[in-house]
């Protein structure tokens, strides 16, 4: 699967949200390498367990918003987005 690499603005912090497909995770935890890894290579691992310490340094740990719909296969088709804000 081909990706987009943009600019990361600002680094991605605990307490920011990810968008995937419009649908609202929360991060609560961010490796020490996560932020250089999609500066330099524009990927990352996210892992949607939560959890207030990443589990490796490029990892970014997330949690669904209270109420959001379930991930499903669709949600990681090509085509969609990922947005962190």
């Amino acid at each position: 699967m081909l990706h987009t690499i943009e600019e990361l603005r600002a680094n991605i912090e605990p307490g920011d949200m990810m968008l995937l497909n419009e649908k609202g995770f929360e991060v609560t935890a961010v490796g020490t390498e996560a932020n250089e890894t999609l500066r330099g290579l524009g990927h990352c691992t996210v892992s949607f367990k939560g959890g207030p310490e990443a589990e490796r340094p490029g990892c970014i740990m997330v949690e669904a918003v209270k109420g959001e719909e379930p991930l499903t296969s669709a949600d990681f088709a090509p085509g969609n987005t990922i947005e962190f804000i």
